[in-house]
């Protein structure tokens, strides 16, 4: 419900990485323009 809540308020999106190494995720992740929030 609260992640429903904010999406009303911000749009955004969300994704899951399955498979990749950590350290290309976390190049991916800084490379990307915007708001990222993940954990490895």
């Amino acid at each position: 419900m609260a992640m429903q809540k904010h999406c009303e308020i911000q749009p955004s999106t969300m994704a899951a990485v399955l498979g990749l190494a950590d350290d290309i995720v976390e190049r991916i992740c800084n490379e990307t323009e915007g708001v990222v929030c993940g954990k490895l």
